[in-house]
């Protein structure tokens, strides 16, 4: 297995916007930092650990640090992607929420509502750290916190609960 040395900067966050060339395949590696990785465009497949995990745009895997994983794009369906790579010290408050949505090894599939916002936020993302506006690196923070939040209330998504009207 491959090791990538992800540098990250001081503040504990990097962004990555990556556009593949056709026929794109990555070497199986790891990373010492958590990643997030959202398929903008394209379809393709995520070797994480012995699992194969199917990608398409609007999709996202979630990958702690240190397992093996890979990236190959479906020929003719080149991937558009982001990835952010954050140290747990910069999101200490929702590691434990973290290492319970990343047991499962599953891809998340955002509604069309929050998949737009999940876009908004990385474009915003990679925003704030390319032009470093006043309080950067508060805003890369409460954008990653509030991204990580919404894939954790959506893997737990809690059963609806119906009302019965009395009388009908």
């Amino acid at each position: 297995m491959q090791e990538k040395n992800t540098m990250l900067p001081k503040y504990g966050i990097l962004i990555k916007s990556h556009e593949h060339q056709k026929d794109f395949w990555a070497k199986p590696h790891a990373h010492k930092v958590q990643s997030m990785v959202y398929i903008i465009s394209g379809q393709g497949t995520c070797r994480l650990k012995n699992l194969t995990l199917k990608l398409k745009a609007n999709t996202i895997v979630l990958i702690p640090a240190n397992v093996q994983h890979q990236l190959i794009d479906e020929p003719g369906h080149p991937m558009t992607v982001f990835v952010v790579y954050f140290s747990e010290k910069v999101c200490s408050e929702i590691m434990p929420v973290w290492a319970k949505i990343t047991k499962t090894m599953q891809i998340v599939e955002p509604s069309p509502y929050l998949a737009r916002d999940f876009q908004r936020w990385l474009r915003e993302m990679l925003f704030e750290q390319n032009s470093k506006p006043p309080y950067y690196e508060a805003a890369l923070k409460i954008l990653l916190t509030t991204m990580l939040l919404r894939i954790a209330r959506q893997i737990a998504k809690p059963k609806q609960h119906t009302m019965q009207v009395i009388g009908e």
